[in-house]
Formats: C-alpha cells, structure tokens, sequence
C-alpha cells in the first residue's frame, strides 16, 4: 500500500477488502506526514500488526535454535518511509485537506519498510524496498489512459501474508466518455 488517496468504493480499495478476506489483519499505525519540497512528499510511519491466515497455512523456518515451524499467527512491528515525487502537481484544499488533482507528468512514489525484531512480539527481520510509477494520459473525446508499474523486493524470511500483493491489469481497465 502507497498511501495512495482513493474514493471508498474504488477499485483497489475493494480489493485490500477482498484481501483481508483470506487472513484476519489486525493493524495499529502512526503516520507523520510532510512537503519536504515543491514536489516532494513525505510519509513516515510506525506500525504494529497482527495477522492470522483463515486457512491452513504454517511459515516453515530453518532457524537454527530448532524450531522448524512457526504458530498460526503472526505478529510484525514495521517502520518506513514513502517518497513521492510528482512534478507539477496541482492540488485544491477542501476543507483541512488538500486533494490531489494530478499532473501531467510520471509520478515516482518509493516506500522503505524495515521491521524491528524483537519488539511487540516481533520475531521476523526484513526490510522492504516498494517502488511504484504512475501515469495519466487524457486522451481528447475519448477519455483516460493510465499506467501504473509497482514492482517490490523483500530481503528476509516473511511468511506468506508479508509478500507482495499486486493488481493484475483486467480489474483495472475502463472507458469513460465526457
């Protein structure tokens, strides 16, 4: 997850709905968040999260001191950082909140997560490296194009509910008419 802001019934937020479904996701989370510069945008955060497949699923470890298998649940304490770049992007305050209404240029958003071992039960160490691009072409009389590459990297043992989870393309394809 970027952080991205999307309407309630959106596409991806149907589907982190839909996710959920298949593990019980239990998360606590701080966020401070920041314009560092012009076209730069900060989110830091601390998290603390519990999540428990709904299936038959056990994370085998070869740690050394045994233990070969770990419980049913599992419980991770993450802090990170996400960058976004996005160069001339205009936005409109509404109320407290300011809304993004694009650019027209790529928008570059890079996430760093590292979890903290041994702290709230967390017994998993691994950092994180997400990187997503985005672009939007307004095509005149017919509508919108977008483009949308994510790509991930995980260094560490994490079980199966830790890994990267990204959209396939059929959900996200649409044609709208002015």
């Amino acid at each position: 997850n970027f952080f991205t802001d999307k309407t309630f019934l959106s596409p991806e937020n149907m589907r982190q709905y839909y996710l959920r479904k298949f593990d019980l996701h239990e998360q606590w989370q701080a966020i401070f968040s920041s314009r560092m510069l012009k076209h730069f945008h900060l989110r830091s955060f601390m998290n603390y999260q519990l999540r428990k497949p709904l299936y038959d699923y056990r994370f085998i470890t070869n740690s050394g001191d045994g233990s070969n298998f770990s419980p049913g649940q599992y419980y991770s304490t993450e802090i990170g950082s996400v960058v976004r770049f996005a160069f001339r992007e205009k936005f409109v305050l509404v109320g407290n909140n300011l809304l993004s209404q694009g650019t027209k240029f790529p928008a570059i958003t890079f996430k760093y997560t590292q979890s903290l071992s041994g702290i709230f039960d967390n017994s998993y160490n691994y950092n994180r490296i997400d990187l997503m691009f985005e672009k939007e072409f307004k095509i005149r009389n017919f509508g919108k194009f977008s483009v949308n590459a994510q790509a991930g990297k995980i260094n560490g043992l994490v079980p199966y509910s830790f890994l990267s989870s990204f959209t396939a393309s059929y959900d996200k394809f649409a044609i709208s008419v002015p």
